[in-house]
This record gives C-alpha cells, sequence and structure tokens, in this order.
C-alpha cells in the first residue's frame, strides 16, 4: 500500500498522542477506498490478518503507530553511560526526572506531567501509556526500580534504598527470587532431567507454546512441596519459568530452551558485571571436532573475562554439523561506588549541558517537521482527491477487490 509508508513516516519522526477517533476515521476512509463505497462483506479485523491466516494483511494503522514510537524505549532502558550511547539516547534520556524504568513500568494510571519538559519524550511516554491500557497492562513490572522511583516518594530521598542498589537490590524483582535449576544452565538436551526449586510457599509456574501459565501440578511436572522435577525434558518444555506465590505474586523468571543435538552451557541467571564466565557446548550426536562459540554471530572464545554491559547479548555455539538455539546472557549491575545523584537523574558523563540539550530539541523537532511536510501534504492531496473525485459507473465488487469483502 502506497499511503503505509507515509504514514510510517510521520508516526515515526513526529510523535504526537493521537487518539482513537482518528484512526477509527481513517479505517473508515481506507474501507470506503476499497469497497468503492458500496457496503463491506468481510469484517475488518479478518481483513487486517496476514495471508497465511487467510486475511488480506490490510494494515492496522494503530498497531504501526504504536509500534513506531515504543521502539524508542529498549534504547532509553538500555542506557548506561553517554560513552555508549547514541546522542538522541542521552538528550531523551537526560531531560527524565526519574528513572526510564520507572517511568514505563509503574503501575496505571501513571501521571506524566512532572516526568519530563521534552515534549518529544512526553508524547512517547504517553503514547506507550496509551498503549498498555489498550492491552490492559495495568500492573507494575517487577523490572520498576526501587530506587529513583516516582511511584514510590521515599526512594526519592531516603538514602537507605541507595545502600539496597549498592548490594543489588535495585527492582522490584531482585526482593523475588527466580526459580533454582539444577544443573545450572539455560539449555538441555532431550531426555535430560532437570529439576526447579522456589522459596517455601510459592509454586513453579511456566508458559510454553502449548500453553500459558502452567504451574507444576499442573501434571507437566512431579511437584514435591516448593521443588518441581521433570524427568524426561522434551522440545515443548521450553519457555519462561518462574516462582509465584499464593497470593499471585510472581519472581523474576528465567528462560529454558530443550534442543537436540546441540546444546550451549550458559548461565540461566544474570551475571555480576566484574565476574567470568565460561561457556560450554555440549551434543548428543558423537563428534570429533571441537565447539565454536559465537556472540550475536561474530565468533568468540569460550570464556569470558571481567564481563560488563557490553557483553549482553545472545550467545550459541557449534559443534560437528549442529549449531545450538541461541541463550541471552544478562549482566547484573554492580556495586555503586558513590550515591547516585539526589535528583534521581541517571548519569550524563559527557553528556551535553541542560541548554544545549534543549536547543538540540528544538533543532531535532523543526527538522523532523520541515522533512515530513511534503508527505503530510501530498497525504492530503491524496485524500482530498479521492473525497472530491467525479463518481464513474460503479464497477462490481468483485472485479474492483478480487473478489475479497466485508469490513467491520
Amino acid at each position: 500500500m502506497v499511503a503505509l509508508p507515509k504514514f510510517l513516516y510521520l508516526f515515526q519522526h513526529v510523535p504526537l498522542l493521537i487518539n482513537k477517533a482518528f484512526f477509527t476515521k481513517l479505517d473508515q476512509m481506507f474501507g470506503a477506498f476499497i469497497w468503492d463505497g458500496g457496503p463491506a462483506r468481510i469484517k475488518r479485523l479478518t481483513l487486517q490478518l496476514a495471508k497465511s491466516e487467510g486475511g488480506f494483511a490490510l494494515p492496522n494503522f494503530r498497531t504501526f503507530y504504536w509500534a513506531c514510537n515504543i521502539v524508542k524505549l529498549p534504547y532509553w532502558l538500555s542506557y548506561h553511560s553517554a560513552l555508549d550511547s547514541p546522542v538522541w539516547v542521552q538528550m531523551e534520556v537526560s531531560s527524565l526526572r526519574y528513572s526510564p524504568a520507572s517511568v514505563i513500568c509503574s503501575q496505571l494510571p501513571t501521571p506524566t506531567s512532572h516526568s519530563t519538559d521534552n515534549p518529544v519524550v512526553l508524547h512517547t511516554i504517553k503514547i506507550w501509556l496509551q498503549f498498555r491500557k489498550h492491552y490492559g497492562l495495568h500492573r507494575a513490572s517487577l523490572h520498576v526500580p526501587i530506587l529513583n522511583n516516582s511511584s514510590f516518594p521515599p526512594s526519592l530521598t531516603d538514602s537507605a534504598y541507595r545502600v539496597w542498589s549498592t548490594k543489588g537490590l535495585v527492582t522490584l524483582d531482585n526482593l523475588y527470587e527466580g526459580p533454582t535449576v539444577s544443573p545450572n544452565r539455560a539449555q538441555f538436551l532431550k531426555g535430560e532431567p532437570v529439576s526447579l526449586s522456589c522459596e517455601d510457599g510459592w509454586t513453579v509456574t511456566r508458559n510454553t507454546s502449548r500453553r500459558l501459565r502452567s504451574s507444576c501440578r499442573d501434571g507437566w511436572g512431579d511437584p514435591t512441596g516448593s521443588s518441581c522435577s521433570i524427568e524426561f525434558m522434551l522440545v515443548w518444555d521450553s519457555g519462561v519459568y518462574w516462582c509465584e506465590s499464593r497470593e499471585g505474586a510472581s519472581g523474576s523468571s528465567i528462560n529454558i530452551t530443550v534442543n537436540d543435538p546441540v546444546i550451549l552451557h550458559s548461565p540461566v541467571h544474570p551475571v555480576m558485571e566484574g565476574q567470568d564466565v565460561t561457556l560450554g557446548c555440549k551434543t548428543s550426536a558423537p563428534s570429533n571436532t571441537s565447539a565454536a562459540f559465537y556472540k550475536d554471530g561474530i565468533l568468540i572464545r569460550n570464556t569470558l573475562r571481567n564481563v560488563s554491559r557490553s557483553d549482553e547479548g545472545f550467545y550459541r555455539c557449534s559443534i560437528g554439523a549442529g549449531m545450538s538455539p541461541p541463550s541471552w546472557i544478562s549482566i547484573a549491575a554492580p556495586p555503586m561506588n558513590g550515591a547516585p545523584p539526589t535528583n534521581g537523574a541517571p548519569p550524563t558523563n559527557g553528556a551535553p549541558p541542560t541548554s544545549i540539550t534543549s536547543l538540540q530539541i528544538i533543532v531535532r523537532v523543526v527538522c523532523h517537521l520541515v522533512v515530513s511536510c511534503p508527505y503530510f501534504l501530498s497525504t492530503l492531496l491524496m485524500v482530498s482527491i479521492y473525497r472530491h473525485r467525479a463518481k464513474g459507473p460503479k464497477q462490481p465488487v468483485s472485479r474492483a477487490t478480487g473478489g475479497i469483502g466485508g469490513w467491520e
């Protein structure tokens, strides 16, 4: 569809909060165009399905709009210093008064007016909250930080929470242990046994491709108190595992993958920054060749010395003719040598001064508006021509659309 790239350009470069009524009107206009003003025969949601699912891959402009804007959020969350981040990330993160994870992961409703003075960042946050509200994601995430949390005022002033952060208690999920895995690794060969354990009173729970949110008592494992054993791992046992209390609280989650014939031996829990990690490779098939290890597709050694945040990524190994699935290795934050800034702003070593940042923000917004004007005007012209075009003899719907009918 010719119009889609033009809308995507506007969505990506001019982050403005757009309400549902705009997209409803947009869908009506495209529906009228597709059916040449006639009645619909198939629901819009059906037409928006992929062709492999019986749909027509009609764009859902609202989900495209959300995707174009919330794609920035992982950059905010992964920001550590001005030395290893793009300039635009430095500008946007430095404009936040609280930690990015606090603004993104807090429970709804979340006040946004005091989070930032940067209009680009403010609208991006509002778009993210609009997305969460639409999909019913009202609860706070366990990844929300304890320190410098706008929804938890004591964390802004009480120095005790700074001490917590130096001891590794950085986010809420650090207060709840994830399941202990034995053997302690993220991948298993088909047929291998595994044991998972939680704290007393908690239950091992998982999500797999076959079933969501099922506990060990549902039959896929052998429960013993707060532990769960699987004697013979199968491919469909791959999934996300966590500990859950009787009240419904959830601990941090881990990913377990079952594969055959090659698996990677890597830590299932995050590794503390500064530690060493030794990777291994195991195969169920006879092989006389040595293993090769890769990070994000690049050949590496099997020992990682003095790991840092730059070592986070997807790792895999190959041996013989087989390749293991990728596993993500996370690096936990190191103990802090000094207290964070009292205003809770993230580190900005080398970041531009506030006055320069504000000027860059203004220049960026103006540049986007200037560049996007031709696309916006051409889109308006296209819509105007369609709405005022002369009405000719209508073709049968089957010829105009290839027999596809319907609109919600």
